[in-house]
């Protein structure tokens, strides 16, 4: 019985002077490589070693070594210890393994939130079922039975929260929603951003945080904007005068919608009419948006094209009818009258060339259009319809290339400049897209009409043509200029790559190794 005994002391020893210390060496060597990682199971196992570790050691001395019984104090402080270090240990991996978002492994596994919380709660009453079974020999049936007694009670005063606990779990089996999602429930509208076992939370966008209470989610309704599809319909309503014909009305609109950012072609924006109310006609413009956070911002872009498409075509907007106005309709503004535009055309070189009184009868015959920022008024590629000149604002010209890194800004044009240039020419396209940058007032004159100044006044004629081979000098010069650029550029990296491989195989300049 002694030799037994000298025996299993022996091997115990040899188990923690020899053993426990290489398995320490070798979670450290664990440890350095996932920190080089950045993996999320360092934590875990710095843990094992830390804290686990030393317990298993320290309670295998007592008991194997030293000989002291299980239920001596010590024995069982050390034995409830480790308990603790474990649920600790298995907390921190679960946290690790799973996650309510996108894994970031493959090894992650997505979860609700609301069955995490689930599983941390099984985890610790199991080990702490075990050590005080194990350890302090607490019966758990009598536990269970003193629990199942009082349980009646405590069902009664938690039923509301138990009805949550219980909606929770409907809710996370039926899965109406996940986070991420933007939902509707009543007034509120936002972003589900967790969903625990009492309630779900819900961001606005106000950037308020809103806890709803999972037995008033199964209750009522929900509507989800991106369960099955993200393109999401809005609509707007809008009310245009008697004087302006449906069907315009309706091609200004779906033309505006078509060009404006993040509307979607398909499906295609509509327009249908509404109503004939006393002093307008009720028009409601529907389009679609895949990006649901950004439906706010689509919509003021395309409320402020609006204004600016409805001043160019000469369309009205009815003001509200409790005021009282007299409209005349002969009335022109201040800046549009021939007066003020010829004076404006009269100031600019390049009409010079032509009598005050051709630019009086050219006065009569263009319009001052208004455009908003970040309109296009000419896109690369298509043929320009007119020749505008700059009464205020700003735009600039883009060339755009193939690519991303082709496409560059050539110039800013503001106040006296001209574009549309290629209207000169009726058979090329724009080579560059001309973007609003502050809100646009121009002079446009159209193809007809420059095409018979342009004959009548051969001088008229030279000056533009020679304002067009200047502009497209100028690009020439840019397209030029960023290839020569790139060129060096590409010079310049080259040099470096090979420096750099030189570096790397231990080279000097001059080909020698390094001391």
């Amino acid at each position: 019985m002694s030799d037994n005994l000298n025996q299993a002391m022996i091997v115990w020893g040899t188990i923690v002077v020899l053993v426990f210390p290489c398995v320490t060496i070798a979670l450290e060597e664990v440890v350095t490589r996932l920190q080089r990682k950045a993996s999320p199971l360092v934590n875990p196992i710095i843990q094992v070693r830390n804290f686990v570790m030393p317990l298993v050691a320290l309670l295998i001395v007592v008991v194997e070594i030293l000989q002291l019984p299980v239920v001596h104090p010590i024995a069982k402080t050390l034995a409830t210890l480790l308990g603790l270090a474990s649920i600790v240990v298995l907390l921190n991996f679960l946290g690790v393994v799973c996650v309510d978002n996108a894994p970031l492994y493959s090894w992650q596994i997505r979860i609700p939130n609301l069955l995490f919380q689930c599983a941390r709660l099984f985890v610790i009453l199991c080990v702490s079922g075990y050590v005080a079974s194990t350890v302090w020999n607490v019966d758990l049936g009598k536990v269970a039975q003193a629990l199942g007694v009082g349980s009646l009670v405590i069902a009664l005063a938690l039923q509301d929260t138990l009805s949550n606990l219980v909606s929770g779990f409907l809710l996370i089996f039926e899965a109406p929603f996940k986070v991420g999602d933007y939902l509707r429930i009543g007034d509120i509208e936002g972003e589900v951003i967790e969903l625990n076992w009492r309630a779900v939370r819900v961001m606005t966008g106000n950037k308020d945080v809103v806890i709803i209470p999972n037995g008033v989610l199964a209750k009522g309704s929900i509507y989800n904007y991106t369960l099955l599809n993200s393109v999401h319909g809005q609509s707007v309503v809008l009310r245009f005068s008697y004087e302006d014909a449906p069907n315009r009305v309706r091609s200004v609109l779906l033309d505006v919608a078509s060009e404006t950012e993040g509307i979607e072609p398909d499906p295609a924006p509509s327009v249908r009419t509404i109503s004939y109310d006393d002093f307008s006609i009720s028009y409601e413009l529907k389009y679609y948006v895949r990006d649901f956070t950004k439906k706010g911002g689509y919509r003021n872009k395309l409320m402020t094209r609006i204004y600016y498409a409805v001043r160019r075509k000469g369309l009205t907007m009815p003001l509200p009818i409790s005021l009282q106005y007299n409209i005349d309709r002969d009335f022109v503004p201040p800046d549009q009258q021939p007066t003020a535009i010829a004076q404006r055309l009269k100031s600019l070189p390049y009409f010079h060339a032509l009598r005050e009184e051709t630019i009086d009868r050219v006065a009569e015959q263009v319009a001052v259009e208004y455009y908003g920022a970040e309109e296009n008024v000419v896109e690369a590629g298509e043929l320009d319809e007119a020749f505008y000149v700059i009464l205020s604002g700003q735009v600039k010209l883009i060339y755009e290339g193939d690519g991303e890194e082709d496409t560059f800004e050539v110039t800013h044009l503001k106040k006296g400049d001209f574009f549309g240039e290629m209207v000169l020419l009726p058979t090329e396209a724009s080579l560059v897209t001309v973007a609003v940058v502050e809100d646009l007032r121009a002079i446009s004159l159209p193809m007809a009409l420059l095409a018979s100044l342009i004959q009548r006044n051969p001088r008229f004629a030279q000056d533009l043509n020679g304002l067009l081979s200047e502009r497209r000098r100028t690009l020439d010069f840019m397209l030029d200029y960023r290839t020569r650029t790139s060129k060096r550029l590409l010079a310049a990296e080259l040099k470096f790559a090979v420096a750099q491989d030189f570096s790397d195989s231990g080279l000097d300049d001059d080909g020698d190794d390094e001391e």
